[in-house]
């Protein structure tokens, strides 16, 4: 019996061999207009009677062993009694370009979509079609329309070549889908010993799986959570032949799971794992914005070249491709590592990375799983997803300020003096945009954006940006900059998004206009929809109830919280409620709060560090720590990755020392200090939010949406952040460490009950000391 693969046109109509240069469609991407002016032109055709738009076709090719039923909606026919047209429409940013590609190329997928439409056309009517190919600039609107030769037969020779080249590719496939399920049953857990609870938590991550579930997990630091929940969510992806996705917020953290990866291909089974990092980080192209092959090299021929040589290879062999190996291949072979990246993605079993490609607006992976298409759902894990619901916020939350707008200024000075002088008089009216909207009184600075007005500026701002990029003479970073703040601040104006507060704001130094995304839950819960499994775990996600809706998970959503199986002798928890923290009392504080990091961490000399909710009241407290007996180390803001690494070396010394951070920065989130004898750490109030207009409008939501808007907005986030830092003691059943939580706040319930399981038995009064000195010390001698 043949086997019955179905495929879309698109899919369907591509060249064999491969060939042409790879696109990222950056500009179509930026400008989005292909779906308005498909609608547009099928909108002027409808008062034809003939005319009839998205015309379904569907037929049946036949190889042998296979069905192929290729299905699709050709954008347009006009059907007459004995004659039809059939019109597809293509967008593009550059019509002249397009034109001479479409003319010099005989296989070129948008000839190849359209006769594949006549062809299915001709089958199901009985009638030969005429071929129109318009094709529409998206940044000048013109219209040009080419009658292509449609012919029956020669399309027939096509398809003698296709056909097998399909089967190949399907065996292929099939023998993708057989290796996975191979290197499913050969998965071993791969440390010899489990840690307590690691295997409690694989059952319950396997039984979800197995339900196709939402679910949420919390469980502490050092617990071994990445390869218990690796392990059972990638066994069960490539037994029914999918892939897993592994999202982190950083690409720093890819680390972990590479070395996971590393050690299940030492207990004998070896995934392929594809890490993707930012295309900006792989790009080897001297202009990494212009990915124009008639500007780079690396993406002229893209397809010829990777066919003729041994890089396609060797990226289908590689059982872990990062970054740095793609971008050796693309230099060896002249070709775009971005490109390559999505030429491995199928075959990847594992890919690992950031949020941005699965969350943001722009994301593309899921567009690239053409198994999702075919019902091999991926699963998706969510690392830190304490992170991901603001991050989310983020992607739509554009600013357009006069500072970005004077930064870009700076950077055009060497463009020709029309061109410059053109940018600097747009730059001029947008800041005059920005200032019109100034709010009489700055105490209640929300506004409502003149669309009109902005809507003009957006189109200025594209048209100069076509010129500019036009001009092979000019650096065209600073335009995309431009084009980039423009255009995001429009079209989220431009949406039906809910949950947006836009507002006025304004420094000694800048004007801005910005809109705050305070809710996308809506927008993550779709992209679940793409996937058979979640699963989104962190050390702090506590109430379940609150992360379940702002990361927009499902009502019935599964969760759990898994207590740390490291003996409680070895962990001391102490509050310290005599101090506030409060940001009215924290200039008096100071003194005492140095007095309490002194004197306990000179019970027992090492290393120790003490976040603060803020810089500034990190620096009040160290004046009063210059002089003791140990070093005294601050964080900086903005600290280079390279200092980070010198405190970790630092940290591995014998000489005692305690470092000042801050709570939410990169020593207390992602840091593993495992092995460098951190001896304790004091978290110096809980890190509320600034009490500022975004988050006040926040809680105005929250509070309107579920009746706990100072929890959602304050109280909750503050807390995930405390516990965060205290995640950086006990990272191993063989360490003890020392907890101290300062200030009156942490023994309130709305704070206290999300503190984890296990610190207290029913009260966290009993983590309040009578004698805290005496306490301390016989924790370290006992």
């Amino acid at each position: 019996m043949d086997r019955t693969v179905r495929l879309a046109v698109a899919e369907f109509a591509q060249a064999v061999p491969r060939a042409g240069d790879f696109q990222t469609g950056a500009f179509e991407a930026c400008l989005n207009l292909g779906d308005q002016i498909h609608k547009e032109v099928q909108n002027q055709n409808s008062s034809d009677a003939a005319y009839r738009s998205e015309f379904p076709l569907k037929s049946s090719f036949y190889a042998p062993g296979y069905r192929f039923v290729v299905s699709g909606r050709a954008d347009g026919i006009f059907r007459y009694e004995n004659t039809a047209t059939i019109e597809e429409i293509k967008t593009t940013f550059s019509l002249k370009r397009l034109l001479k590609e479409i003319e010099s190329t005989d296989q070129h997928p948008y000839k190849l979509q359209l006769f594949t439409y006549c062809y299915l056309f001709q089958k199901y009517a009985g009638m030969k079609p005429l071929a129109r190919l318009l094709v529409v600039s998206s940044r000048t609107g013109e219209k040009q329309e080419i009658e292509l030769p449609y012919d029956k037969e020669a399309y027939e020779k096509w398809l003698e070549a296709k056909l097998p080249a399909l089967v190949d590719e399907q065996k292929r496939i099939e023998k993708r889908l057989a290796r996975r399920k191979r290197v499913s049953k050969e998965l071993r857990f791969p440390f010899e010993n489990m840690r307590e609870g690691q295997a409690d938590l694989m059952d319950y991550v396997s039984a979800r799986l197995d339900k196709g579930s939402q679910t949420l997990i919390q469980a502490p630091t050092g617990y071994g959570k990445t390869i218990a929940i690796l392990f059972p969510a990638l066994k069960e992806a490539l037994a029914r032949g999918a892939q897993l996705i592994y999202v982190t917020p950083k690409n720093s953290q890819f680390s972990v799971v590479v070395d996971a990866v590393k050690a299940l291909k030492e207990a004998g089974a070896a995934p392929k794992t594809l890490v993707l990092s930012a295309k900006s980080k792989s790009c080897i192209a001297e202009d990494e914005l212009n990915c124009d092959p008639g500007v780079c090299q690396y993406s002229r021929r893209f397809y010829e070249k990777l066919d003729g040589t041994s890089a396609g290879e060797k990226i289908s062999r590689a059982k872990v491709l990062d970054a740095a190996k793609l971008r050796t291949l693309g230099k060896k072979n002249e070709l775009c590592p971005y490109g390559l990246s999505l030429e491995s993605v199928e075959n990847a079993d594992l890919i690992v990375c950031d949020y941005n490609y699965v969350f943001s607006p722009q994301a593309n992976l899921l567009a690239r799983l053409t198994q999702v298409k075919r019902k091999r759902r991926p699963n998706l894990i969510v690392d830190e997803a304490h992170n991901l619901y603001q991050r989310s916020n983020q992607h739509y939350s554009p600013e357009l300020s006069t500072a970005s707008l004077r930064a870009v200024l700076e950077k055009i000075q060497e463009y020709p003096a029309a061109l410059r002088e053109g940018i600097e008089d747009l730059i001029v009216r947008l800041e005059q945009f920005i200032g019109s909207h100034a709010p009489r009184d700055l105490n209640h600075p929300e506004v409502s954006v003149d669309m009109e007005a902005l809507e003009r500026l957006h189109d200025e701002t594209t048209r100069w940006f076509v010129r500019a990029m036009q001009n092979e003479a000019v650096d065209t970073r600073p335009i995309f900059e431009l084009f980039a703040l423009v255009d995001a601040f429009f079209r989220i104006n431009d949406s039906e998004m809910e949950g947006l507060c836009k507002y006025y704001a304004q420094d000694r130094d800048s004007h801005a206009l910005r809109v705050e995304c305070l809710d996308s839950s809506a927008l993550l819960a779709q992209v679940y929809d793409e996937f058979h499994a979640s699963v989104l775990f962190s050390a702090t996600v506590k109430p379940f109830e609150f992360f379940k809706r702002v990361n927009g998970l499902a009502e019935n959503a599964d969760n759990r919280e898994f207590e740390s199986r490291f003996p409680r002798q070895n962990r001391k928890v102490l509050v310290i409620p005599q101090v506030s923290t409060a940001y009215r009392h924290r200039e008096q504080s100071a003194v005492k709060v140095a007095e309490i990091i002194r004197r306990i961490s000179e019970v027992q000399t090492g290393h120790y560090i003490a976040f603060f909710p803020s810089y500034k009241f990190m620096e009040q407290v160290a004046l009063h720590l210059e002089d003791t007996l140990f070093e005294l180390i601050v964080q900086k803001p903005r600290m280079p990755y390279s200092e980070v690494e010198a405190l970790s070396e630092r940290l591995k010394s014998p000489l005692p020392c305690v470092v000042l951070a801050v709570q939410g920065g990169m020593l207390s989130e992602g840091m593993d200090f495992q092995g460098e004898n951190l001896h304790g750490a004091f978290i110096i109030g809980p890190a509320l939010p600034v009490f500022d207009y975004s988050h006040e409008k926040q809680r105005e939501f929250f509070d309107k949406r579920y009746g706990d808007g100072f929890s959602y907005a304050y109280t909750y986030p503050a807390m995930v952040r405390s516990v965060q830092a205290a995640g950086r003691i006990i990272r191993s059943e063989h360490k003890k460490g020392l907890l101290v939580f300062v200030d009156r706040r942490f023994v309130q319930p709305e704070y206290s009950e999300l503190m984890p399981k296990g610190w207290y038995e029913e009260s966290v009064r009993e983590l309040v000391s009578k004698n805290i000195l005496n306490e301390v010390s016989d924790f370290w001698t006992n």
